[in-house]
């Protein structure tokens, strides 16, 4: 392992002799939950790698924390600092960095650990194959967070699961196990305490190159029209949400203690035509 980088959240290395790059998200104390610095060293990071050609996988994980998870989603104090509109541009550059994935010249692999929450299970999404723990679940909890998925949640996940298990899973806000996942086809495979993701990342280095970019090109090409209606339309439902902040309410409430207080949506109604 070389280490040619130097970041606050990240710990990236070079593999020489799988032509890979690895990356864990690096903020255990917070189990690794999203901040706009991560974000930030997140985007440079891959522009870095697409770039870079010559390397041929990225794996895209954390390193070891309390609860082993991938990623708690997005740093609930920090939350408490943003207001509506930074709040906005943040998920707004999250999506795009996770479209971008699709367009990477490596093969994407995310080690999911023992799962995610919110934000954070949509990090995954642009990935090109997905492994995790056999223990592990994923929690689409958005809506308990008064937040609507923005970031891949809704279209990416529909187009990889289909949209009845997106929807029961987003809706339900209810942990999907790891044997539920592989069968709907987000997992590639899951382990117990072994992870098989360096052997795959050696067997991927004895791949074409160029066979590899041209292949990923194709998958690309017969989804991308879905995918960028979908960005729109996670813009034009999810994002002006964000101007009523139940997000905030669910914030206090978590902090206090109690239930939230969601606002009714008959009043938000009567807000928005009284405005209008």
């Amino acid at each position: 392992m070389i280490s040619l980088f130097n970041y606050n959240t990240l710990e990236a290395h070079l593999n020489l002799e799988g032509h890979s790059l690895t990356i864990r998200l690096n903020r255990p104390a917070r189990e690794h939950a999203l901040n706009c610095e991560m974000l930030l060293e997140l985007e440079d990071l891959f522009t870095w790698a697409a770039n870079h050609m010559e390397v041929k996988s990225i794996l895209l994980s954390s390193t070891f924390s309390g609860k082993n998870l991938f990623c708690s989603g997005w740093d609930q104090e920090e939350l408490k600092t943003l207001n509506k509109d930074k709040l906005a541009e943040q998920f707004e550059k999250l999506q795009k960095l996770i479209y971008s994935f699709f367009f990477l010249p490596q093969t994407l692999i995310v080690d999911l650990k023992h799962g995610s929450r919110g934000v954070g299970s949509e990090l995954c999404l642009g990935a090109d194959m997905r492994v995790m723990h056999e223990k592990g679940d994923l929690h689409f909890d958005h809506l308990n967070r008064g937040l609507v998925p923005s970031c891949g949640g809704i279209g990416f996940l529909s187009e990889i699961v289909g949209q009845t298990n997106a929807r029961n899973w987003v809706l339900s806000g209810e942990p999907v196990d790891s044997d539920q996942l592989q069968k709907t086809g987000l997992l590639y495979k899951t382990y117990d305490a072994k992870t098989p993701v360096f052997a795959l990342l050696k067997t991927l280095s004895k791949q074409s190159p160029t066979a590899r970019i041209q292949a990923k090109r194709s998958f690309l090409e017969t989804i991308m029209s879905k995918f960028e209606k979908a960005i729109e339309a996670e813009k034009l439902c999810s994002l002006p949400g964000l101007q009523i902040t139940d997000w905030k309410e669910a914030l206090h409430a978590l902090e206090e203690n109690r239930l939230p207080k969601f606002l009714k949506a008959r009043d938000v109604f009567k807000m928005v035509t009284e405005s209008v």
